[in-house]
């Protein structure tokens, strides 16, 4: 694959973001219409909600970099990671687009398609499609029923579907999930966290095995409404059923500033830099920067929740 590619994703995305179809929603039982932006602190039932984020009676859920939040949403995502290995052995960037449907108050399916290039010393780049992940994902709570805390499960597939020159096309994975968002206290402070285990099937055939466990936390204060600083934790122990396994540790601080009322529409962007620790890492540290836009953001009006 050419170079082109990783060079012309950005703009196709923006056209995809700026694509007006679709963009706003009703409710039904005679709920209160959802639209894209506005302020969030007043009233959840007729108030434009502020975007990419999901409102409720305790304040508002974000986006974080990593952690996948527990609420079901209607977005169109664009992440770019350039990540710097240890010991000087070159680069690796990844841009992802990511879109996320929810069908109802409670299911969403998500699409996952990263595009990497790779730069190693005294070799050629290469760049190349990763694999397509397919998540689903059910949530199982709503804030406003349960004092702030909304619970999530789901399962993501992940498919052999992408290039060998950029390390992917070889195993299949299936992950079975689980994700919260909570409110604490009155909600200044927020909590989101998910865990995964991943189940590898190699692509020429054979018995599969458990692969890994991964666990992301953010936590992120709400002192504005347009400016949110977070800390994520991230961790991942793979080998489990090897002799030898593996722990990453990272931190990863960051913020998500909300971009309100661009040519009518609602967009936020989040960057922050990741940090790892451990013996076991391939990577030094990672520069994030994630672009969102969210075309029917939740409301949630007390003890109910509406798409």
């Amino acid at each position: 694959m050419s170079d082109y590619r990783v060079t012309h994703l950005l703009p196709a995305v923006l056209v995809l973001f700026a694509n007006p179809a679709g963009l706003s929603a009703q409710s039904t039982g005679g709920s209160a219409e959802l639209q894209s932006s506005g302020r969030p602190g007043s009233d959840l039932t007729g108030s434009r909600p502020s975007s990419a984020v999901h409102e409720t009676t305790k304040g508002i859920f974000i986006d974080p970099l990593i952690t996948e939040h527990a609420f079901v949403d209607r977005k169109v995502r664009w992440d770019f990671a350039g990540r710097l290995l240890r010991n000087d052995e070159g680069k690796v960037y990844e841009s992802s687009l990511i879109f996320e449907y929810a069908f109802t108050d409670w299911f969403a399916l998500e699409l996952d398609q990263p595009l990497r290039l790779t730069n190693m010393p005294e070799a050629e780049s290469v760049a190349g499609l990763g694999d397509l992940k397919l998540a689903a994902k059910f949530q199982v709570t709503k804030a406003a029923n349960t004092g702030g805390l909304i619970l999530a499960t789901g399962v993501e597939f992940s498919l052999p579907s992408g290039e060998e020159e950029v390390g992917a096309g070889e195993d299949y994975v299936v992950a079975p999930l689980a994700a919260l968002d909570w409110a604490i206290g009155s909600g200044l402070v927020k909590l989101q966290s998910q865990a995964e285990l991943e189940y590898v099937f190699a692509r020429e055939g054979g018995n599969g095995q458990f692969e890994a466990i991964e666990w992301n936390t953010a936590l992120s204060l709400f002192t504005s409404d347009n400016v949110v600083p977070l800390l994520e934790f991230n961790t991942e122990f793979g080998g489990l059923q090897e002799e030898v396994s593996e722990s990453i540790f990272a931190l990863t601080p960051g913020v998500v500033v909300s971009l309100k009322d661009i040519a009518g529409k609602s967009f936020d962007i989040a960057a922050g830099a990741q940090i790892f620790f451990g013996s076991d890492r391939e990577e030094s540290t990672a520069l994030l920067v994630s672009l969102r836009h969210h075309w029917s953001v939740q409301v949630e009006p007390v003890g109910q929740l509406h798409l």
